[in-house]
């Protein structure tokens, strides 16, 4: 007997799998005054410290907007300390325009995040932060670059949607980058954006060690210029270990093929193969190693030998690193045996129950499995079958009704008998 297999293919498409959590975001639509946008406690969305030191340099809510004016000497600047929350990945965004400027200045404003910045207007201390980056003005009045590290952006002019990925999770993540393309960032780096141009990407940290649970911009100095801020948010992202592209189930000659299709794996340990003659009861008949960093289209495959007559219905369990587990599927084959040419049959002979195999076309080696009605494995073993009859003494039978498969190169059959021993 040949098997013939009549199946059907479910199969789904996903993105970049991350996860993101909003935990800071303030547009000034709600208050013209700035007063209404300070917290003295851990009111969301709002400032624990935003103002100015003198008055030669004002911070003000105008068209919705944060507008900073200097025209001398004195510190300026908001801050959030704390109250987001202890996270490992953040993606920080803010419309920036630089409205006027009197002269090419270096490093006027800075914008760093870290852990137990001080409540007042200045630059944290090196001690307290994790990752900074500076706004720096050029000679042309208007036009602001960015700088992190020891490297400076291009000039931007108008308004631009400044966007900063920093990474404090002990490993490298991935995200979906502005301009749709998929990056990998390494622990303690972060990337920086504008509009959809990468301007400095895997700056080193300042100091590592600190958490990301606050932020502040910050200036001082005696210069002069206009600027607006406007869209802050503040993002958690947590990046899922496996981005599945597709799984399907197809027919072969061998059994039915499980077909599976990575875009990105980090910190995957492995996947394991779940069966089901219901389509809610599984039960594990493989596993398959992850691939873990990965970054790319990863192609991975699995053959089932021994599936039910009927309906089989599959999971695939994906086991990260850290034992969490994420369930893919269902999809689901149809398994049907038509009689051709190999026979199967059962001899009881003095207590021992023998298969009989007739017609074998040609030699070839086989796998005998033996499996109770719920899909469990009871006894496994291999031969080696000659052209035409084959006998096969069976080991020790639990009472009941049980299957026997029997797989060959070229043949698959399967039998149901009830045994009385």
């Amino acid at each position: 007997m040949k098997h013939i297999l009549l199946f059907f293919i479910t199969t789904f498409l996903t993105g970049l799998s991350l996860n993101a959590q909003v935990v800071f975001t303030q547009n000034f639509n709600s208050f013209g005054d700035v007063e209404d946008y300070i917290t003295t406690t851990d009111v969301a969305n709002q400032f624990h410290v935003m103002g100015v030191s003198t008055n030669t340099v004002t911070l003000d809510i105008t068209n919705n907007k944060i507008e900073i004016v200097k025209s001398g000497k004195g510190n300026v600047g908001f801050a959030r300390l704390a109250g987001i929350g202890v996270h490992g990945f953040l993606k920080y965004s803010m419309e920036l325009t630089m409205a006027s400027s009197a002269e090419a200045l270096d490093e006027p404003f800075s914008f760093s995040v870290g852990n137990g910045f001080n409540d007042n207007l200045k630059t944290p201390d090196d001690a307290n932060i994790h990752s900074q980056f500076f706004i720096n003005t050029t000679a042309t009045s208007g036009q602001f670059t960015l700088k992190s590290g020891t490297t400076t952006s291009a000039a931007f002019s108008g308004a631009q949607t400044l966007t900063w990925f920093v990474n404090n999770t002990g490993g490298s993540v991935q995200y979906t980058a502005p301009d749709g393309s998929t990056k990998t960032l390494a622990d303690d780096k972060s990337d920086l954006w504008v509009g959809t141009a990468s301007v400095v990407l895997a700056a080193p940290a300042v100091t590592a060690t600190n958490d990301l649970t606050d932020f502040r911009l910050a200036s001082s100095g005696n210069f002069v210029l206009t600027m607006t801020i406007d869209d802050i948010s503040v993002e958690a992202l947590t990046s899922l270990p496996v981005d599945l592209v597709s799984f399907d189930a197809e027919k072969s000659v061998n059994g039915i093929v499980l077909n599976w299709k990575t875009a990105s794996e980090s910190n995957n340990s492995h996947f394991d193969i779940l069966r089901s003659t219901d389509g809610k009861s599984f039960i594990k008949i493989g596993e398959v190693e992850g691939a873990q960093p990965s970054l790319g289209l990863k192609n991975y495959s699995y053959v089932d030998k021994n599936a039910n007559t009927g309906v089989n219905y599959y999971q695939l369990k994906q086991v990260d690193l850290n034992g969490e587990v994420k369930i893919y599927g269902p999809v689901a084959a149809q398994f049907d045996i038509h009689a051709i040419n190999t026979e199967l049959s059962l001899l009881a002979e003095e207590g021992i129950v023998k298969i009989m195999v007739t017609n074998v076309s040609t030699s070839q080696p086989v796998e005998i499995s033996l499996y109770n009605t719920q899909g469990q494995l009871l006894s496994k073993s291999s031969s080696v079958f000659q052209t035409g009859t084959n006998y096969v003494n069976l080991p020790v039978i639990p009472s009941g009704l049980n299957v026997i498969h029997v797989a060959g190169t070229d043949f698959r059959i399967s039998k149901k008998f009830i045994s009385s021993f």
